[in-house]
């Protein structure tokens, strides 16, 4: 098995062997959910008691995490911040050697996130964490902005696309 290092193995190096169309996925994965959660989101407890947000955000990373599931994501871990502006995702990727896999996993998880956002989740922000069999390898973030200015056309996917790709941080 090859080994990377930060100077084989970088940002740039993902943005220039994926090109701006086979990172356009992340679009792809919009459409809306696959099955019928619309009815269980929201509403409030039958006591009457609760926040009509902390239901929902249960139900949003529930959903979440069914998705990342279904796409084959090895997730460690899935958490929204006290503050509700930011969903957290720590992961471990196999993809580590193959910038195009990695490419794809990244546009695979951000798809699920804009998949909740176009459902109305109000989050402002996802962080996501790379992890090997080792430990810690890298991180990137996608912005709800992004998402709300492609929808408004002020992004093609493409450009959203770069977007995430550029906060890509490899630390090996």
């Amino acid at each position: 098995m090859a080994t990377y290092t930060s100077s084989n193995y970088t940002r740039r190096a993902i943005l220039t062997s994926v090109g701006i169309g086979s990172v356009t996925l992340m679009a792809g994965c919009l459409g809306g959910s696959t099955d019928d959660d619309e009815e269980t989101t929201g509403g409030a407890s039958s006591d009457g008691e609760g926040s009509d947000d902390a239901i929902d955000d249960e139900q949003y990373l529930a959903n979440y995490e069914e998705y990342l599931a279904s796409e084959g994501i090895s997730l460690r871990e899935l958490e929204l911040a006290d503050d509700r502006e930011v969903v957290t995702v720590e992961y471990e990727s196999a993809n580590l050697h193959d910038e195009f896999e990695l490419a794809d996993e990244i546009g695979h998880i951000s798809g699920g996130y804009m998949q909740q956002l176009e459902d109305d989740w109000d989050v402002d922000r996802l962080e996501a964490t790379i992890y090997d069999d080792v430990g810690e390898v890298g991180t990137w973030y996608m912005e709800r902005e992004w998402f709300k200015k492609m929808e408004d056309g002020e992004l093609t996917p493409d450009e959203l696309s770069l977007e995430v790709l550029e906060t890509v941080d490899m630390t090996v």
